[in-house]
């Protein structure tokens, strides 16, 4: 019995490391992907809300009741905060696959920028929430995201 008690033991050892690395490799990958959002000048907050994906009003990860000295008591713990975080890093993925990263041409220049601006039709103040972009004729245009 001790054997198969020693063996269960290092088993357990193996397993919680085992998901102690895909923990940190993905909590490495968020943190990654939440500076690259960062970069660009988003909010995550804000962008996150706007996911219908992401589970609401379940709380944080499952904490342990400390003293339970079942086998696998640890270890599914474990597991049920790896499994939270690899969700939250799958929302990420499917935020950051809709944002445009790249130019949509070769050679452009800028001809129209983000924010106030004369209104080209009309001359009156406007919001101009984008930015167009000016380039040879029949430079080819590329798609950078979605949409």
């Amino acid at each position: 019995i001790r054997v198969l008690e020693n063996k269960l033991v290092n088993l357990e050892a193996q397993e919680n490391s085992t998901v102690g690395r895909l923990t940190e490799q993905t909590e490495m990958f968020i943190s990654n992907m939440e500076h690259l959002i960062q970069t660009a000048g988003l909010d995550v907050e804000d962008l996150m809300a706007g996911d219908d994906d992401l589970v609401a009003g379940q709380g944080g990860p499952f904490i342990e009741l400390q003293g339970d000295e079942r086998p696998a008591g640890r270890l599914k713990a474990n597991l049920n905060n790896l499994e939270s975080r690899l969700a939250y890093s799958e929302s990420l993925q499917k935020v950051v696959r809709k944002m445009p990263f790249a130019p949509p041409m070769h050679g452009y220049y800028i001809t129209s920028k983000y924010g106030k601006r004369r209104d080209p039709l009309n001359q009156k103040w406007s919001m101009h929430y984008g930015l167009e972009f000016g380039s040879t004729p029949r430079a080819p245009i590329y798609v950078t995201a979605p949409g």
